[in-house]
């Protein structure tokens, strides 16, 4: 820990943590887009089931004895599950698309209120912090700001603390979405999903969406973490100074 403390100290380590974050963010921009040209392919490419996202949704649920809503929304890629109302929101594409794609974003997404109906603890904690974080997110960028100005660092240091927050949010998130893939796959394999394709790399091109999709949440967290050592490092120096 002391070592980390003095190499944060350095005065050129927020210059440098800065360049990483930029590298990471432009990473993360390439995944999205990565992502987003593997969802337009894979949207290509119908199931021979002719399974719509919604029917993939609706029977993972039944098969497991969940019940839960499906609504469709608009967007592109903005699918989500909400556990306070127990509804799956998927994006039209989804909804009514017959494709890979959409059987695997909706099993994926299925795979959370699965989750939720186990309750698998990381999820119902993600669910009880988001709150929180939803405070610490409209508030630390202005706490840092004014510690900047006032050169006060104890505003800066309540604003890392609530960014910490954000970060340990992010790293949460991580297991949450790997586990949903997983179940996701499960639940494909259970219902004899990839035992009707005539092409035996069906299974891996679900995962491989599914992983990539997986990478933006991963991307998102390594951002998140650097920054925050950035943050630590300018409030050291300021102390130092003081």
């Amino acid at each position: 820990m002391e070592q980390i403390i003095n190499l944060l100290s350095n005065p050129a380590a927020p210059t440098i943590l800065y360049i990483v974050t930029l590298i990471i963010f432009v990473l993360s921009f390439g995944v999205s887009f990565l992502l987003q040209r593997k969802f337009t392919y894979f949207s290509k490419i119908p199931n021979p089931l002719g399974w719509s996202g919604q029917y993939t949704a609706k029977t993972i649920a039944q098969t497991n004895s969940i019940n839960i809503q499906v609504q469709k929304w608009s967007g592109i890629l903005t699918d989500y599950y909400n556990p306070l109302n127990k509804t799956i929101v998927l994006s039209p594409q989804v909804y009514d698309g017959q494709s890979i794609a959409a059987v695997s974003v909706a099993a994926h997404e299925t795979g959370h209120a699965l989750q939720d109906a186990t309750w698998y603890f990381l999820l119902k904690f993600r669910s009880l912090v988001v709150p929180f974080i939803n405070i610490g997110t409209n508030a630390w960028m202005w706490l840092i700001l004014l510690g900047f100005l006032l050169q006060k660092t104890s505003l800066l240091f309540l604003g890392i603390i609530l960014y910490g927050l954000i970060v340990i949010f992010y790293l949460i998130t991580l297991p949450v979405e790997i586990d949903a893939s997983a179940r996701a796959v499960k639940e494909l394999e259970k219902l004899g999903f990839f035992d009707q394709f005539w092409d035996e790399n069906t299974k891996k091109q679900v995962i491989n969406f599914l992983f990539w999709a997986g990478m933006t949440y991963f991307l998102a967290f390594m951002a998140s973490l650097v920054e925050l050592l950035r943050l630590v490092s300018i409030f050291l120096q300021m102390q130092r100074r003081d």
